[in-house]
């Protein structure tokens, strides 16, 4: 057998000892694995159990263009079937977790229920209760309101979920969410509007003095020239002159439709989203998810165990060892150990009280 061949072997046979170490390891420490499951999901189920229970409150709405009719209605992935796409389902579900629509919303009131039992109404970045300056406190109500609120595409239509610890809030903030995302949009198209009337206006004031000039310039022919039915040349220049007003006559025309359009889409308040289903006041709490949150602190409570004993074991094999560079390793080991486990003395020793902060 050469060198290479026995080192390899004696890597090979340390590797297989190592892993045989680590799981007898697991074995020696079993219980405290299992302690480690059991305090995990303990903890995790405690901390879910005492938590507020939440209500959502669900709203479906979909896009139609402004003129209304079946062949506006969006699909999925497209805008309508006129072609826009700032008037698809998937930019008005975007839309309704941005700054602009949210920022309206953190204005609005909701209704809330007071120590008392009665029904009060407050704005809703009052009732979020954030704190901070007037900017901050709009900052933070923003975050909390987008973080409690889910927008998603289903076969066309918006649908919207917000969840929040009154079924009241809940109710009003997603009514809130509706209107103002009616009231984005509306600006949004009023905006455009505005700038294609006054485009519009511009063309059609030119094309009306191009259209006067032409007229002018055709009377001073015929002021002139008032037996030009004898001549052949002039009957020419004057078929080329009543040519030329009938044609800018035709633009000045166009123009000034496409004017009155422009106008009439300023003025329009027509909403262009429907409501499928109307936002209602939940009547029955949220899943608390109980279980799913048992085995996920079950796990969690596992892991923190298992990486304290591997490092144990890590600990147990470095001691055997020597060297400057394996000294300096062993401490960071050490060092790794202790913190792991007062971690995990922390999560055992945690009490039902702690448990749902």
């Amino acid at each position: 057998m050469t060198g290479d061949q026995y080192d390899e072997g004696e890597q090979r046979g340390d590797t297989e000892f190592s892993l045989i170490d680590l799981l007898v390891s697991f074995i020696r420490w079993r219980r405290v694995i299992v302690a480690g499951l059991l305090v995990g999901a303990a903890w995790n189920g405690l901390r879910i159990g005492t938590a507020p229970r939440t209500y959502s409150a669900t709203a479906s709405i979909i896009s139609e263009a402004r003129d209304g009719g079946l062949s506006s209605i969006s699909m999925p992935g497209f805008g309508g079937l006129g072609g826009d796409p700032t008037q698809s389902a998937s930019f008005f579900a975007n839309l309704a977790t941005s700054d602009a629509v949210l920022r309206k919303v953190v204005e609005m009131p909701v209704a809330t229920l007071g120590e008392s039992g009665d029904t009060s109404r407050v704005r809703t970045i009052d009732w979020l209760q954030v704190e901070g300056s007037p900017a901050r406190k709009r900052r933070l109500a923003i975050e909390a309101l987008e973080g409690s609120l889910l927008a998603k595409v289903e076969l066309g239509a918006i649908e919207l979920t917000f969840t929040a610890t009154e079924p009241l809030a809940a109710r009003d903030v997603l009514a809130g969410v509706i209107d103002a995302l009616n009231q984005v949009n509306l600006e949004r198209w009023q905006g455009s509007a505005s700038r294609e009337r006054a485009f519009a206006e511009e063309r059609m004031k030119e094309a009306l003095a191009e259209l006067t000039a032409a007229e002018e310039e055709e009377e001073r022919f015929l002021e002139a020239n008032r037996e030009w039915r004898f001549s052949p040349s002039l009957t020419i220049k004057r078929d080329r002159l009543g040519r030329t007003v009938t044609r800018r006559n035709q633009v000045y025309l166009a123009r000034s439709s496409a004017y009155e359009a422009a106008r009439l889409d300023e003025v329009r308040d027509v909403p262009v989203l429907s409501v499928l289903s109307a936002p209602e006041v939940p009547t029955e709490p949220d899943p608390r998810g109980l279980l799913v949150g048992l085995v996920f602190g079950a796990v969690i409570g596992g892991a923190v165990v298992v990486v304290f004993v591997a490092l144990l074991n890590l600990k147990g094999k470095l001691a055997e060892q020597q060297g400057p560079e394996l000294d300096r390793l062993r401490l960071e080991v050490a060092a790794a150990t202790a913190g792991a486990q007062r971690l995990f003395q922390r999560t055992a020793r945690r009490t039902p009280g702690q448990g749902g902060q």
